[in-house]
């Protein structure tokens, strides 16, 4: 697949005091290098092991604060009385084990094979929560305290699988017929252009892109007071086949918790969260989107498939909860959140025992997979691929997305802060032609007219800073790109390939042109005085580079807030034909107030997960220098600003005008380099000055 070796420069026009470097902070660092240990670049995307840390060390920053959202006296309530229905369930196990009848209707499907009133009774309780306030007072259970112990360790299973059982309690106040169903996204990643799924639809959950304005949730508010939205279809990836069968491979829950393996459950579970975005990419308010449960009750469907494997391989999973973790995931540590709010005194090792499974409390319909893909109007089968695979929507269905997110004032809109890091990357996430859907959900329609893609929609960044929306806190830098044309990559040109045969066919020349794969005018390695400057290696990418088209391409810059909560995500458009090529990005970062210093990891990265090397400006060299540093910067507010208040004023730092205002760059002083090199090591491996 695709990827770019990359310069990020950072213009800070000539005052090196007002920016300096940093190391990464010790949670972070300690979680690089434990990922990385003897882990080869070739087999993991280096954007897989940087975000983990990076999301971890959000984490770690917030651990001691208590919820992003306030919890009311009326939460408080509720809470307990949920707490109450939940310590009630064992009382229940212990009759069901006395009695093979159960008077609820307990077994939970994949959402396309569930019948229409079940469907729409689901949808109809889950608005019924939101209407009296519940669905977001559940939603404040997974944030801050909680995420440390909910995520990044073993405990993450268990305590999700809580969590879900405690929505489905809230569902059974609503109606005691529902079922929490859950999304087999593997049937979405078998599609051709998995972005056509039917689960963003009208009959569903609404539309991928943008603020949801079709389907059962297009009036969705959230607890961070905007509407629901997604930036589906940029990176990640939905599950996989492939995946589920690493899982299934793995014996102990170590396994499947912990270390790099591919079957590493948590690890999977990124990947569509970072694929739908918006909310859904956000660890504080990923609940907020409706799909959020869906897809972690199919988490909690594959590791009840591994639990019956370990059962059929005599192997307890009620006592095979590990006992070497580390803090908020040690097995006597009671469950952050949910066991304070509710007041039940659960535990994460608790979370794996039997009386959550056996049937009892979790009991899953089979997910559809081939051969047997079911007789589903939305799921559909084929024998040349061997794969169940879902229905796409109506093609319709696109224009009424366009015009209601094209009426002004709707609401406050933004593109949530990452917070999960996918570990795949569909390699299908280019821009693409997206089919539309009609109104009625059960009727299928032929029909393939273009739409908008995800490669032609800008990021519409949130603001969200320190939890509160407000645009004029950030300040603008801009940012230059320059990339090297990735291995592998490969444009047909056939005329080129021709003439050179031609040429070194008259000169009595080797015929050198005839190895390459292609009539690539642009390759390197026609060119052995050029490809000796910039031929490298190949680390693991996300799949496998495809011949592109007209080579556009984006290079994605990202910076987190250490010292502040708050990110931003932009790209350049690249043109990956070139072996070398330039692009500039503006990208925000907290403004600094007075006297006060900003602290924030920049980043930089390809859509096939290979993530930049940091190089630093090396004081008072002249011509610059630069050594390699962690990407971690401090900015101060110092006079002259080296920042926009605003994204015109960054335009400015990097512009001079001449007469009749004609433009010319002028980088100044560069600070920050982002190097992505495909090597033979982790960006952040190796010794070097941490100071």
């Amino acid at each position: 697949m695709n990827w770019y070796c990359a310069f990020l420069l950072v213009i800070l026009n000539g005052v090196e005091a007002l920016i300096y470097k940093d190391w990464f902070p010790g949670p972070m660092e300690k979680c690089l290098m434990d990922r990385s240990r003897g882990v080869s670049p070739r087999r993991i995307p280096a954007f897989d092991i940087l975000f983990e840390c990076k999301n971890y060390q959000v984490a770690y920053n917030n651990v001691d604060n208590d919820v992003v959202s306030p919890v009311t006296e009326d939460n408080e309530r509720y809470f307990k009385h949920l707490g109450r229905r939940l310590q009630g369930l064992e009382s229940e196990y212990k009759r069901r084990k006395r009695s093979a009848k159960w008077k609820w209707n307990n077994q939970r499907k994949e959402i396309r094979t569930m019948t229409n009133k079940e469907l729409d009774d689901y949808f109809a309780a889950l608005i019924a929560l939101r209407k009296d306030g519940s669905y977001f007072a559940l939603t404040r259970l997974h944030q801050q305290t909680a995420i440390m112990g909910a995520h990044f360790g073993p405990g993450f299973l268990g305590w999700h699988r809580i969590y879900n059982l405690v929505l489905q309690l809230a569902l059974w106040d609503k109606n005691p017929r529902v079922m929490l169903p859950y999304c087999d996204t593997t049937l979405d990643h078998n599609m051709i252009d998995p972005q056509k799924s039917i689960l963003f639809s009208k009959g569903y959950f609404g539309n991928l892109r943008g603020i949801c304005v079709i389907g059962p949730f297009r009036s969705w508010n959230t607890t961070a007071h905007v509407r629901l939205q997604r930036d589906g279809g940029r990176f990640g990836s939905y599950m996989t086949d492939e995946g589920y069968k690493q899982t299934m491979s793995l014996k102990h829950m170590r396994e499947v918790t912990l270390g790099t393996s591919l079957g590493q459950i948590e690890r999977q579970h990124n990947n569509p969260h970072v694929y739908i975005g918006g909310l859904m990419s956000d660890l504080n308010y990923a609940p907020s989107d409706p799909f959020f449960f869906c897809h972690h009750n199919y988490i909690d469907y594959v590791w009840e498939k591994f639990r019956e494997n370990q059962r059929r391989k005599n192997i307890d999973p009620g006592s095979d909860y590990p006992s070497n973790t580390m803090n908020l995931h040690e097995p006597g540590r009671r469950l952050p959140m949910i066991a304070d709010y509710l007041k039940v005194n659960l535990t994460q090792a608790q979370c794996s025992h039997n009386m959550f499974s056996d049937k009892f409390l979790i009991n899953f319909a089979n997910s559809p997979k081939y051969p047997n893909c079911g007789n589903y109007p939305h799921i559909k089968r084929n024998d040349t691929r061997k794969v169940c695979y879902s229905a796409e929507y109506d093609s319709t269905e696109d224009n009424i997305v366009r015009a209601g997110q094209g009426i002004r004032g709707l609401s406050k809109t933004f593109n949530i802060t990452k917070g999960f890091v996918a570990s795949t990357n569909d390699k299908r996430n280019k821009p693409s032609k997206i089919s539309k859907r009609s109104a009625d959900v059960h009727k299928l329609s032929a029909s393939k007219s273009n739409s908008v893609s995800s490669g032609n929609q800008p990021i519409q960044n949130d603001f969200l800073l320190n939890g509160v929306v407000s645009a004029k806190n950030w300040a603008y830098i801009p940012v230059r790109i320059v990339y090297k044309r990735p291995p592998n990559c490969r444009f047909n040109i056939g005329t080129a390939k021709y003439q050179r045969v031609m040429e070194e066919k008259a000169e009595h020349k080797r015929q050198e042109s005839l190895h390459f794969e292609d009539g690539d005018l642009y390759d390197p390695r026609a060119y052995p005085r050029l490809w000796e400057k910039i031929r490298e290696g190949n680390p693991a990418s996300f799949g496998e580079f495809k011949v592109r088209g007209s080579g556009e391409s984006k290079i994605f810059v990202e910076t987190t807030g250490l010292s502040y909560k708050g990110e931003y995500k932009e790209y350049a458009i690249v043109d990956e034909r070139q072996p070398i090529n330039e692009a500039v990005a503006y990208v925000a970062l907290k403004r600094p107030s007075d006297g006060e210093t900003v602290q924030t990891f920049v980043t930089a990265f390809d859509p096939n997960g290979r993530v930049c090397e940091a190089h630093c400006h090396v004081k008072g060299s002249n011509p610059p220098k630069y050594e390699r540093c962690s990407g971690v910067v401090n900015v101060n507010s110092k006079e002259p600003k080296m920042y926009g208040d605003n994204l015109g004023d960054a335009y400015l730092l990097r512009y001079r005008f001449q007469g009749d205002n004609l433009p010319s760059s002028h980088d100044g002083d560069v600070f920050l380099m982002f190097f992505c090199n495909y090597g033979k090591r982790f960006p952040w491996e190796k010794t070097y000055n941490k100071k």
